[in-house]
């Protein structure tokens, strides 16, 4: 399961970047498990439209929700 948290999109010219978070809960070795992300994303303005140019995701665990 994915929780959205807070998200972010602020544009600059023709490029963008794009924030997120969130909660994921799941089952590991049987036993509930939930870890934090964030995600950001680059993106640019191009004569095709917006492309990504650059995305980082990262996650760290959590105690059990």
């Amino acid at each position: 399961q994915v929780l959205p948290g807070a998200s972010a999109v602020t544009v600059v010219g023709d490029l963008a970047y794009a924030t997120a978070t969130s909660l994921m809960r799941y089952e590991r070795n049987g036993k509930p498990a939930a870890a934090d992300s964030a995600e950001t994303m680059i993106l640019r303005r191009g004569p095709g439209g917006w492309k990504i140019v650059h995305i980082h995701w990262s996650s760290h665990p959590r105690s059990a929700p």
